[in-house]
């Protein structure tokens, strides 16, 4: 392969790459990687795109990238790089492109890729605990494992914004409010952002209340039917022991008169 096939990205991505805006790691093992393809030092090349990628690269840079290095696995006949870095790119962009020097049938290649292709997607969902809330982060469409990290933002009724990390891509939130403000976010290598979620605007059920009483929940249904039949034996033997009661205290003008206890023979 010629090293010109490259030309055409080099010059658009240094055209899109602010010299300030990435770290000094990623710039060196860019400038490596190119180098070494123009030397045609196919594998030194592609080592040196994984350690730019690594290094970390914001979103649009990356999708540049990614589309340089399939370049390369192609020219290495490396067909599992080249569905791998076409697929990523194409979650990050679907509409992206290769550079006009690209092969054809590499440019041929993602856009058969295209229809089928996934976007990257993160999402939040927000369960209310007797703490406060339990926050999940899901992501989508990351074949690649672009996603290195997550995070939580929280946006309070006064405005601000709050950002927290997240473990395992879950995070407790100890707000008292019934209602939550929340929305997700994926970061990839050197922690540059890759997608966001909307705002999820979540309420607390009515009858999800933390201020119950505990033995209130504790508490176990009675059945009716079982209270009505309690309730009537508790008056029939009232009844019953009333009688007893008054049998047992007759005055004598009620001419019954006691009898001393007689001798059975």
């Amino acid at each position: 392969m010629k090293p010109r096939l490259l030309l055409g990205v080099a010059l658009i991505l240094g055209a899109a790459w602010p010299a300030h805006a990435q770290p000094e790691d990623a710039r060196t093992a860019l400038q490596e990687a190119r180098r070494a393809f123009d030397q045609a030092r196919l594998d030194a090349s592609l080592r040196a795109y994984d350690r730019a990628v690594r290094a970390g690269l914001p979103r649009r840079t990356l999708v540049t990238l990614l589309g340089e290095r399939a370049v390369v696995a192609h020219a290495l006949g490396d067909q599992a790089g080249v569905e791998r870095d076409l697929r990523a790119l194409l979650s990050l962009d679907r509409a992206g492109e290769l550079a006009d020097e690209a092969p054809p049938s590499l440019r041929r290649r993602l856009d058969a890729l295209r229809p089928q292709a996934t976007a990257l997607r993160v999402d939040v969902v927000a369960t209310p605990t007797t703490e406060g809330w339990t926050v999940r982060v899901l992501v989508r469409g990351d074949d690649a494992s672009l996603v290195q990290d997550t995070r939580v933002e929280i946006e309070h009724p006064d405005g601000s914004t709050e950002t927290l990390s997240t473990s395992r891509r879950q995070v407790q939130v100890p707000e008292y409010s019934d209602r939550l403000r929340v929305r997700a976010v994926a970061l990839g290598h050197g922690g540059h952002r890759l997608v966001r979620s909307e705002v999820r605007d979540v309420e607390r059920p009515g009858g999800d209340r933390r201020d119950r009483d505990p033995l209130e929940e504790d508490a176990t249904p009675r059945d009716p039917r079982r209270v009505k039949m309690g309730v009537g034996i508790a008056v029939g033997l009232a009844i019953v022991l009333a009688v007893g009661i008054g049998l047992s205290v007759r005055t004598p003008e009620s001419g019954i008169r006691p009898t001393a206890p007689r001798e059975v023979r």
